[in-house]
């Protein structure tokens, strides 16, 4: 699919994504309200990749796939995972988990498949990246620019995972909204 066509589909995600998280009615519970807003984080950081695609600033889109894939675990953890004081913690300021021990932990209480999460950042999120820097950097002391209407390969990459993750963030927003917040 040509990049311009891809933006295009992404463009009607956003506009579709507002419009779920617009009609969501989140439990006024400290774990709903971190969990949502780290949702409404990664999706944020999807809309992020898509503008930084769609002006040719690729490199700025990668950079944000990383949080964007560590917001959605931070969300599912917190809603599905983490204790009331990990949650109250969080709000005074205190440090979540690693991303890796919430994926576990993810993992563990069934919310995902046992090695999913980390199987997904291994093959989406870092062979992504090292793609990107191949690319870029091909051989030692040279670099390639992407130039008007052909970003390439890795742009869409880019583009097609960071929509994946936040399309999971929407679906853990209606979750999170759908609970009573335990």
């Amino acid at each position: 699919m040509p990049l311009k066509d891809a933006l295009g589909l992404s463009e009607q995600w956003i506009d579709s994504c507002v419009a779920i998280v617009n009609s969501l009615t989140v439990p006024t519970t400290n774990r709903s309200r971190v969990a949502a807003a780290l949702h409404q984080l990664s999706i944020e950081h999807y809309t992020g990749v898509h503008v930084l695609v769609e002006t040719g600033v690729y490199s700025a889109a990668f950079a944000l796939y990383r949080p964007q894939f560590e917001a959605y675990i931070r969300g599912s953890w917190y809603h599905r995972c983490a204790t009331d004081n990990q949650v109250n913690a969080l709000i005074s300021g205190g440090e979540p988990p690693t991303p890796k021990d919430q994926m576990v932990a993810l993992e563990n209480c069934g919310a995902f498949d046992i090695g999913s999460l980390q199987m997904t950042k291994a093959n989406r999120l870092e062979k992504s990246l090292r793609l990107y820097a191949w690319w870029i950097y091909p051989s030692k002391g040279t670099r390639r620019t992407i130039r008007g209407d052909r970003p390439g390969l890795q742009a869409r990459t880019c583009r097609v995972n960071a929509y994946r993750i936040s399309n999971y963030c929407a679906i853990g927003l209606r979750w999170v909204s759908s609970c009573c917040g335990e």
